[in-house]
């Protein structure tokens, strides 16, 4: 069974494996369903930063024949009567929601709404409850009287469901339409997309919702404040499952124009002195394929609400990236939206949410060496994967972490770690694996690139560790610290088998 997604309860935001990656449809190997039942708590640790590789995602889900217009049958393929074309469409209810039949392979759902350019409107199409693959896997489209596409929506990002949520600035007057249909239908236009059998539904129903700033619930926030001169303030809403996710969005009409947004961490975020808390924000697909913005997203940064020139960290985001900051509860911060010198994006929306780090750096002050390192935090002799947040605190520092082994055992390993790509000012991280006497062991050095952000994570695989061994240490340093980001965190994770 699953739960469906509720307005002013999207989802609750947990692990960072929830979503490194934009994902489709779902597949037939793919759980089903979405909403709160699918969304994880605040993290017991278990994060580490990876992709997740949902086997019901398609990156490539943004693909279509038509990219101007709706490719799909007017007459609402296996659907008859109100709703079921353009030109029977059901006028929207801005405080209500329409109901309707999609059992049908090629069946469509048509509402259709006045608005004005510059209106901020928020479009939600949810499937009744079932067992998996026996509901609805929802595809939402927004098009203009012409009935060119405008924007799209298959699953949210990151992915807490198969449900669309489609936020967006409506760019003229005039009549809109919302058009939603099943994963197959939007295969059969053209979509590229995974889609879970069967084709027809046996839980056919389908909700849809058409909300504007005045019906919107408390966990989409505006730039507005901002505007005005003052901070807008970032609120999350505490559930059984953990914090809600937010999204902030707003007009991004001036380059260089910045968005200023303040935030407290509730304390039961962070566990110190093993693990702090994490403001994480999701870049949205933009354009018609996407959330309908012409333009870049903008750097997010964020800074000690006491210290707002000094940056935390920051990223200028693409559609599909994750920026991480690790941060303290009970501080206040600030979370600024940066619009590029040359161009600007219209407007933007960001998902935001809490987390916590993984199990932090417990001694930098005593781990610079291979004979002083310290144990994997919060790790166990045996453990095959063990992870770790930390800080290059000073210039020249070197952190060393030890996983004990079996002397016995010959070991293959995989070393994974992040840094400038997901906002940290570290440059240049470098990373090796030694044994028990500080000898490197071969094949485990590997560099970061040297500019900041975008530089992916750092990764070697396949490190044959020999027998004999009887600890593997991972050495971590880098080149240098941006001038413009203080920064200084990264994580890592250490797979053995």
């Amino acid at each position: 069974m699953r739960t469906m997604m509720r307005w002013g309860q999207i989802a609750s935001i947990g692990a960072l494996a929830v979503a490194l990656a934009l994902t489709g449809c779902g597949s037939e190997g793919g759980g089903g369903g979405g909403g709160d039942s699918d969304a994880s708590s605040a993290s017991d640790g278990g994060n580490d930063g990876s992709s997740s590789s949902d086997s019901s995602s398609d990156s490539s889900s943004d693909s279509s024949s038509d990219s101007s217009s709706d490719s799909g049958s007017d007459s609402g393929g296996g659907q008859a009567g109100a709703g079921s074309s353009y030109e029977t469409a059901v006028t929207a209810d801005w405080k209500g929601e329409h109901k309707f039949d999609l059992a049908k392979r090629g069946s469509k759902a048509f509402v259709t709404f006045e608005g004005k350019k510059g209106q901020f409107v928020a479009l939600l199409a949810f499937a009744d409850e079932g067992d998996e693959h026996q509901f609805v896997d929802t595809v939402l489209t927004l098009h203009d009287a012409d009935h060119k596409q405008l924007a799209m929506n298959d699953d949210p990002f990151p992915k807490f469901g198969q449900d669309s949520a489609l936020f967006t600035y409506l760019p003229a007057d005039g009549t809109y339409y919302v058009v939603v249909r099943d994963c197959w239908t939007w295969q059969d236009e053209g979509g590229s997309v995974q889609c879970g059998l069967p084709h027809d539904k046996p839980v056919p129903g389908v909700t849809v919702r058409v909300r504007g700033e005045d019906s919107k619930p408390p966990t989409f926030i505006s730039d507005a404040p901002s505007q005005g001169g003052g901070p807008a303030e970032v609120s999350y809403a505490q559930t059984d499952n953990g914090f809600d996710i937010d999204f902030l969005y707003g007009k991004a009409e001036q380059a260089g124009e910045v968005d200023t947004f303040v935030t407290k961490l509730p304390a039961g975020v962070a566990q110190p002195p093993l693990r702090r808390g994490a403001l994480v924000f999701f870049g949205q697909k933009t354009g018609s394929f996407g959330n309908g913005a012409p333009g870049p997203i903008g750097t997010v940064s964020v800074a000690d609400a006491t210290a707002p020139d000094v940056v935390l960290g920051k990223l200028a985001m693409q559609p599909g990236d994750l920026f991480y900051v690790p941060v303290d509860a009970d501080k206040s911060y600030h979370i600024k939206v940066t619009q590029p010198a040359g161009s600007v994006a219209g407007f933007y929306t960001l998902a935001h949410g809490l987390d916590r780090t993984n199990a932090v750096e417990q001694d930098d002050a005593a781990n610079d060496s291979a004979a002083t390192a310290e144990a994997f935090p919060d790790s166990f002799e045996g453990q095959l994967v063990l992870s770790v947040d930390a800080e290059l605190g000073k210039a020249g520092d070197k952190d060393h972490f030890k996983a004990t082994l079996d002397a016995s055992y010959e070991y293959t390993a995989s070393i994974t770690c992040w840094a400038g790509s997901l906002g940290s000012g570290v440059q240049g991280l470098h990373v090796e694996l030694l044994d028990q006497d500080g000898k490197a062991i071969a094949g485990s050095a590997t560099d970061e690139g040297t500019e900041p952000g975008k530089t992916g994570a750092l990764q070697r695989e396949n490190i044959t560790i020999p027998k004999g061994a009887t600890a593997a240490i991972l050495q971590v340093s880098a080149k240098g610290q941006a001038s413009d980001n203080a920064g200084s965190y990264y994580r890592c994770k250490l797979a053995l088998e």
